[in-house]
């Protein structure tokens, strides 16, 4: 079990060197949400949204799912292609490392990473223009871990079936901006028309960027049962996709 244990951290380690060492990746995952806190903060940060809250305090929660989408669709997906390119994969099979170690050492690296571009999406926004938070720790918490769930695992099912990291990438970015989009993410829902609205009730980051939201203005976890359901949901669908798609080679 020790070994298991240390061999599970020494993946993890290598993994967070690997992501630190592409600067597109820290730069996209990183600094590109700064960027966004200070173009969208003192462009509208300044008006007022819901329940007294301004658009500076509604943005985190949004950024918090953009990220989750950038981590889990435009990263996850390239590396292991990439990984499976180079041959990596095969490696791993014919070793003591199976899928089953390999895939939870590199979801926790970039998890990590995550959790630092949050951390600092708030530390910026709370720097520059106050930040309002009477809202639910527990539920943004629970929240983040079960959208970045359900977005990684349908990154790691993209990475596991497409054969090269070319083509993960191309299906990786077909995937996040049509998300970013059609989740409210960008342009609230209520301005869609019923048929756009209806579309984007099908995709994971609807129900991260809604349950993120309605938590951070102060509601309870027990009212975003729902979101919380379909995220579990589509979680566990695209994972047990993975088990039956997944190539080594």
């Amino acid at each position: 079990m020790a070994s298991q244990v240390a061999a599970l951290r020494r993946l993890f380690g290598v993994q967070l060197l690997l992501f630190v060492r592409e600067p597109i990746a820290v730069f996209f995952t990183l600094l590109f949400p700064l960027m966004l806190v200070v173009i969208l903060g003192y462009s509208f940060g300044r008006f007022h949204a819901d329940a007294g809250y301004l658009v500076s305090d509604e943005q985190v929660p949004v950024l918090i799912a953009m990220t989750i989408a950038t981590v889990g669709l435009m990263g996850l997906p390239v590396t292991i292609a990439e990984y499976r390119a180079q041959g990596i994969l095969k490696r791993y099979r014919t070793s003591p490392i199976s899928l089953g170690r390999l895939l939870p050492a590199l979801v926790a690296a970039n998890f990590t990473v995550l959790l630092a571009a949050a951390a600092l999406t708030v530390a910026l926004t709370w720097l520059l223009f106050g930040l309002r938070f009477s809202g639910n720790v527990i539920g943004v918490a629970v929240l983040t871990v079960l959208a970045a769930a359900a977005v990684f695992a349908v990154g790691v099912f993209i990475g596991g079936f497409v054969r090269t990291a070319r083509t993960a990438q191309a299906v990786g970015l077909g995937t996040f901006f049509p998300m970013l989009f059609l989740s409210g993410a960008m342009i609230p829902r209520a301005e869609f028309p019923a048929w756009l609205r209806r579309i984007g009730d099908f995709i994971p980051m609807t129900y991260a960027v809604d349950g993120l939201v309605h938590s951070w203005i102060g509601q309870g976890l027990t009212t975003q049962w729902r979101p919380a359901l379909v995220l579990v949901a589509m979680f566990a669908l695209a994972s047990a996709a993975t088990a039956r798609t997944f190539r080594w080679s």
